[in-house]
């Protein structure tokens, strides 16, 4: 797909993915709990909403003790999702849609009944036993003291084998061995499986934790982490037109750029989450929130947008399944809708959670059924559906996106400029986002006039350098003034 000046773009570029935790979406046969079918009901819902993908949280077979990230068969569906053939149908019909299916794959780990497992506790010379993570010991003897994230011990004692596996989340969830060359065989063997059917990309869960070394405490960001991702993106993604998005909660800027490379070596995109914990409180749980401070939040947006520039790529979002909702921590439907343009306008690919469109508010709680409430707090569709237009069809996606991030009035100013030689005189881009939704005056770098708000069409009036926010989002576009950048 070609830009207007002519450039390849990269089609999630300016997209807009959709997460959906299947059970809590749709169901469609009265069982309480949602399912694929449910999901291809609502597929044409989601195209008239302008998703471009949906990022379906795991629907593989699983016992479901860390519900569905722990896997048992990574080629097979859980029976309370549906089946195979209902994954099947799924990609094809919302491929009529335009619309591309992103599995979450987790690589770290495999669930403790999943064949390998099972074959691997039998005896040291099972030629699966070296595809998990092992140590020699006596019983009640542990080799170290690292600690699993779900408390406890990050060791667990076979007798069958007299030894200890390693597990950094639930005990039923041992680390596969990333060091064994078969492992990551089979994982990429899978991997291209999926890709045959029709998958349009991946979300790599903990995927920062895969180059584990547990002799030395480490369990993220070990030594040959990038080298063991250039392989699987060369042995796999490469070979498609895919999405790719890694979890790193750990990622600043500069490993984010390894992971997000342009070159494509690693991933399309990385999670990082310092925009959202800016206000969890010290030394506390991700669940306990204090006052946000806007001007660091326009401070980190800023960064990530500045660091990332030419070198990387942001996702851009502000809700998901391991996270308290945005409305949960702010219900005020200005501000919502000042924080969901932002989404659309920075530089990035944009990614929303089900339900966000109607405010939804509960707390996320993955181990329940969870359902989502549809009642409409706040309609955001609407919203959504015209800032989708103009992602698509006015922000390039070889943009320079800047912003103010000192300005002590909780406004964000934001310029999107396309700086190639080939550009032109092309329009400068701004958005305006009051993110308390309070009016103000505010100054902007463009010429005094009159402008149309691409949002509301409504007149936007620049005098004497400024701007009167009234505190709904603006985006306009303007004469493209004397860049510096």
């Amino acid at each position: 797909m070609e830009n207007k000046t002519g450039t390849q773009r990269k089609w999630w570029q300016n997209a807009v993915v959709y997460q959906i935790y299947p059970r809590s979406f749709q169901d469609s046969n009265g069982d309480g709990i949602g399912d694929i079918p449910g999901i291809i009901r609502r597929l044409d819902y989601l195209a008239d909403l302008g998703i471009d993908a949906v990022w379906l949280s795991p629907v593989y077979r699983s016992p479901q003790d860390d519900n569905g990230y722990d896997i048992s068969d990574y080629q097979d569906i859980d029976p309370m999702f549906g089946t195979l053939e209902d994954m099947e149908e799924l990609i094809r019909e919302a491929k009529k849609r335009n619309i591309r299916i992103v599995m979450d794959l987790v690589l770290n780990h495999s669930s403790d009944e999943h064949r390998w497992f099972q074959e691997a506790k039998k005896s040291k010379d099972n030629p699966y036993h070296d595809y998990y993570v092992w140590r020699d010991g006596k019983e009640g003897v542990l080799p170290n003291e690292m600690k699993s994230v779900f408390g406890g011990p990050a060791w667990e004692w076979v007798p069958e084998v007299g030894q200890y596996y390693f597990h950094q989340f639930s005990v039923k969830q041992p680390d596969l061995n990333w060091e064994n060359e078969k492992v990551r065989r089979e994982i990429y063997d899978m991997i291209l499986w999926w890709m045959d059917k029709g998958v349009g990309g991946f979300r790599l869960d903990v995927i920062d934790q895969i180059a584990k070394e547990p002799d030395l405490g480490i369990t993220n960001n070990g030594p040959r982490l990038h080298e063991f991702i250039r392989e699987l993106s060369r042995e796999t993604f490469q070979k498609g037109d895919l999405i790719t998005v890694g979890e790193a909660w750990g990622a600043d800027p500069e490993r984010a750029k390894l992971y997000s490379n342009p070159d494509g070596s690693e991933f399309s995109m990385v999670f990082q989450f310092e925009h959202i914990c800016l206000d969890q409180q010290e030394g506390k749980e991700k669940w306990d929130l204090a006052p946000l401070s806007l001007v660091k939040l326009k401070e980190n947006l800023a960064k990530w947008q500045r660091e990332l520039m030419d070198c990387g790529w942001n996702s851009l979002f502000w809700n998901n399944h391991d996270l308290p909702r945005i409305a949960g921590r702010d219900s005020d439907p200005r501000d919502l809708r000042n924080l969901t343009a932002m989404a659309y306008f920075l530089k990035g690919t944009t990614l929303l959670y089900a339900g966000q469109e109607v405010a939804a508010e509960h707390q996320p709680s993955l181990f329940d059924r969870d359902t989502v409430d549809w009642t409409v707090r706040c309609d955001l569709s609407g919203l959504m559906r015209t800032l989708y237009g103009i992602k698509r069809d006015v922000l390039e996606p070889t943009d320079y996106c800047h912003a103010t991030a000192d300005d002590e009035k909780d406004v964000a100013v934001m310029y999107r400029d396309d700086v190639r030689k080939e550009a032109g005189d092309m329009p400068r881009t701004v958005g305006v986002f009051s993110l308390r939704g309070k009016a103000a005056r505010v100054a902007v770098d463009v010429a005094d006039g009159t402008y149309r708000n691409l949002i509301d069409a409504s007149d936007v009036v620049v005098s004497d350098g400024e701007l009167a926010c009234d505190g709904e989002p603006v985006i306009m576009r303007c004469p493209r003034p004397e860049l510096s950048v």
